[in-house]
């Protein structure tokens, strides 16, 4: 049976997708919420192929 995305994780994903690098907490200080179920949803989230991969954005100008 498939993972069935609710409000709170298509939240978390926004969040992610804006920045990858939030921690659990902000996470769940913005969201209201503790810890644990945000860790716990990141998680599943990951295992169900939702979140496939983090990763860093170079600034090029930055860069040269």
């Amino acid at each position: 049976m498939a993972y069935i995305l609710d409000k709170i994780d298509y939240k978390i994903l926004a969040i992610l997708q804006k920045d990858s690098n939030r921690t659990t907490k902000s996470i769940a200080e913005e969201l209201g919420m503790t810890t644990s179920p945000i860790f716990e949803r990141i998680k599943k989230l990951e295992k169900e192929g939702y979140i496939s991969n983090y990763v860093a954005l170079l600034n090029h100008k930055q860069l040269g």
